[in-house]
């Protein structure tokens, strides 16, 4: 998890049950979301409970007594420090993209691409390709644009 930065494009592990890698693979029908820092929705986060016990559990490992008390950067520490990381599969994200099938214009639905992490444009997806649709658009080079994230 600590080589991953907020706006990762994400797939289901292909060497692990119940885990994420970042994408590297164009039109990857194993695309699962984004890595957010602030996702609406989580996937495999548990109950309220679960992520409760499971950041209680954490800070005290690390030495913090009061873990209601966290400070956002002591926060996102422990959230990634148990191996965990979040993964938005629905919902407005920040995610990474790269101009490797053309410009990205607003609207345009988005895939997987090559360069590991990054989504593109998706022309004629196949089903179970798209991640989401942009909201930003993307002119040249690599970049970062706000996507509803809805996979199809």
């Amino acid at each position: 998890e600590t080589e991953y930065e907020p706006g990762d494009v994400l797939v289901i592990s292909d060497a692990q049950d119940r885990a994420v890698e970042r994408s590297s693979t164009p039109r990857s029908t194993r695309v699962i979301g984004v890595y957010s820092s602030e996702p609406g929705v989580l996937g495999g986060a548990g109950t309220p409970e679960e992520q409760a016990a499971r950041q209680v559990e954490a800070a005290e490992s690390a030495g913090i007594e009061d873990p209601q008390a966290l400070t956002e950067a002591q926060s996102q520490t422990i959230k990634t420090s148990d191996g965990m990381i979040e993964v938005a599969i629905a919902g407005i994200v920040s995610v990474k993209v790269t101009d490797e099938n053309g410009p990205i214009a607003r609207g345009d639905l988005l895939t997987t691409s090559s360069t590991p992490g990054h989504a593109m444009k998706a022309t004629d997806p196949a089903i179970g390709t798209v991640l989401g649709k942009a909201m930003g658009t993307l002119d040249a080079g690599t970049g970062v644009v706000e996507a509803l994230v809805m996979l199809q």
